[in-house]
């Protein structure tokens, strides 16, 4: 049953069972149980897979080893015997909605990205049908990848591609670069230049100011940020040429505007609420 289930995204409703009795997929005890596929290769099973998508599917998604092709025998990529990567969703709506402070809208949908051996130097290309979302003229999809299920620790993908189809095509994707097991992804939608910022909220309880580490995605570098109070009074300025020198800034519970501006002369504003992690929650 899994080897069918991989080899042409036949979802199953119990266990996926390598031949060694591995559990590679704990469907009986996830609430990511939906449009399940995955790649895979084991010898003694005779699978070798190195693109898949799910044949029960809302939405087109695919994913390939280095790119996908139209047949799985042309697929380029190799897989180290006894290696899988299984992803599914948990079946929330495709719609956008804010999640956090300074981050752009993100899919309701979340999905599980499972991996059993190591993957984290195999490039991979995951293909997407963004004609299923609203996208205004001038914005674009991004991949973002999780590394918990609570969609911390994200990392930014803008599509290497749009086809006439409206496909949006992701290259050179890593995935479990952490040797966890598991990652989390989902979509974004956003400008061709947005922030990518790390957040860490003030607490009320003991007076402690938060953080914000600057960084930002899409454009062209170096990045320019310029941050200033509700009436306009600028606290601070800086330039981005490396994520890997990303600043942080330490703020109190407010009101304040960034201003996010690229080499290209492209901006980027947004008046955000800095709240405090322990405040009420209130409509």
């Amino acid at each position: 049953q899994t080897y069918l289930a991989l080899k042409y995204g036949i979802p199953l409703s119990e266990n996926y069972i390598a031949p060694n009795g591995q559990v590679l997929k704990a469907v009986e005890q996830s609430d990511f149980n939906y449009r399940i596929a995955g790649l895979g290769k084991n010898d003694l099973f005779g699978l070798n897979q190195k693109q898949a998508t799910s044949s029960n599917t809302d939405i087109f998604l695919a994913l390939g080893l280095q790119t996908i092709e139209c047949t799985n025998a042309l697929n380029p990529g190799q897989l180290d015997d006894n290696t899988y990567l299984i992803w599914s969703d948990d079946n929330q709506p495709l719609q956008f909605q804010q999640r956090q402070v300074l981050e752009v809208p993100s899919l309701e949908r979340l999905w599980e990205m499972g991996v059993t051996g190591d993957l984290s130097e195999q490039p991979t290309e995951l293909q997407i049908d963004q004609n299923g979302f609203e996208l205004g003229e001038e914005e674009v999809l991004y991949l973002v990848v999780y590394e918990d299920e609570n969609r911390q620790q994200k990392r930014y993908h803008k599509a290497h591609t749009v086809t006439e189809a409206g496909i949006a095509v992701f290259k050179n994707i890593i995935w479990d670069s952490d040797q966890s097991g598991k990652d989390y992804f989902s979509f974004a939608v956003g400008q061709s230049l947005i922030p990518n910022i790390a957040a860490e909220l003030p607490q009320c309880a003991n007076s402690q100011n938060g953080q914000l580490q600057l960084g930002a995605i899409g454009g062209q570098p170096p990045y320019r940020f310029q941050l200033n109070t509700a009436g306009g009074a600028t606290i601070g300025n800086w330039e981005l040429d490396d994520q890997m020198d990303a600043p942080t800034i330490e703020l109190a519970v407010g009101t304040y505007q960034l201003l996010l501006t690229d080499q290209s002369g492209a901006q980027y504003a947004e008046t955000f609420f800095f709240q405090a992690s322990d405040a009420p929650m209130v409509d």
